[in-house]
């Protein structure tokens, strides 16, 4: 009888130590999440905002939660930008670092990145935003831009 107490506080004991490291773990990890992936719905309504009045407010836009969109324009390298704005993006999905096509436009809440999008610079060119304000953070408050070139609707 003596065995099977010992046993089964072991057991038990052991289950507790391994609850407990899980538990630290996941705790651990839970401070990233994934970010979504905004797609052509998104982008789409970028591009009727500018054809309506030429202005794109991200408040108007991305109707989620989020404190800052960071532009990032080709050939950065992801890595470095997310290191200098102190971000957290778990298993960053992008080939900015290789394209001059699209340029990265990443929303950030309590320093993880919560979503983003390529977005094609082929009518609408964020590079001009970055230039223009000489600086590629802009909390929810500055998300508002004006782009006077035309763009096609239907160019997505």
């Amino acid at each position: 009888m003596k065995n099977i107490t010992k046993n089964s506080f072991g057991t038990v004991l052991m289950g507790g130590i391994l609850c407990v490291f899980m538990l630290s773990l996941l705790t651990a990890c839970g401070n990233t999440q994934r970010a979504t992936e905004l797609g052509r719905n998104f982008n789409q309504s970028i591009y009727n905002a500018v054809a309506e009045n030429g202005v794109i407010d991200f408040n108007n836009i991305a109707d989620f939660e989020w404190e800052y969109l960071i532009i990032i324009s080709p050939y950065s390298i992801v890595s470095r930008v997310l290191d200098s704005e102190g971000l957290n993006w778990r298993n960053p999905v992008t080939h900015i670092e290789s394209s001059d096509v699209n340029v990265l436009l990443l929303f950030s809440y309590e320093n993880n990145v919560v979503a983003f999008s390529h977005f094609s610079r082929y009518n609408i060119d964020f590079v001009q935003v970055v230039t223009q304000y000489e600086k590629t953070v802009f909390n929810r408050n500055e998300a508002q831009f004006e782009f006077n070139n035309a763009v096609d609707n239907n160019e997505l």
